[in-house]
């Protein structure tokens, strides 16, 4: 039997109106008050990687609260995995922000601290139209952040998000920040620092 959504959990997603519902129940889904989010399967939470690396969660909800509203992220590791191989993998975070204020803090942040930023208008690929690679195994690429994603990608992602909040995101610039080293942890520590204040998501706080 395939699983579902629960309903109370639908009906949460279906009355999201803004970007800025969504990134709440993301947030509340990666705290793990909702039990599902879209995109992913019913009643799974974030990934294991997600939930063990430390401040990993509560730096993804303030990015959310505050109206970075993330969709894929990682922490960097370099060695061995599940199935044997070698995974290399960078710090990493992708999602979509309407905010000028949001759009200038991470391109400001991507300036100070050399962070690669893949950013797309709506619809529109970037300079980096085939996103980056933030993961490969034994050498080979196996993971790419920042690829473009087209309108009808973006409501079937959200799909049963509210119609009003769904075209939101598809008006959204799509920002992806990643580091340029497994071993560069200070990704999501600066991403916490700079919306910290949700009431002036502008300052970056260094």
């Amino acid at each position: 039997m395939t699983p579902t959504m629960s309903h109370s959990d639908e009906r949460a997603w279906q009355a999201a109106a803004s970007l800025t519902d969504l990134g709440e129940l993301t947030a509340r889904w990666l705290e793990g008050e909702i039990a599902s989010h879209p995109g992913y399967q019913p009643g799974w939470g974030p990934a294991q990687e997600t939930t063990a690396t430390p401040g990993l969660v509560q730096a993804l909800a303030v990015c959310n609260r505050a109206g970075y509203l993330t969709r894929a992220s990682q922490p960097g590791h370099n060695g061995p995995g599940a199935d044997g191989a070698h995974w290399t993998q960078i710090a990493a975070v992708t999602g979509w922000a309407l905010d000028p204020r949001i759009l200038a803090t991470l391109r400001a942040l991507a300036h100070r601290y050399s962070l690669t930023l893949v950013e797309h208008a709506p619809a529109l690929p970037g300079e980096s139209g085939q996103g980056v690679i933030v993961t490969t195994r034994n050498g080979r690429p196996a993971t790419i952040f920042g690829r473009p994603l087209a309108p009808a990608d973006v409501d079937f992602i959200w799909t049963p998000s509210g119609a009003r909040a769904i075209a939101q995101v598809q008006a959204a610039r799509q920002i992806t920040l990643a580091t340029h080293s497994p071993t560069d942890t200070s990704l999501f520590a600066l991403l916490r620092t700079a919306f910290a204040n949700p009431a002036r998501p502008g300052k970056t706080g260094h």
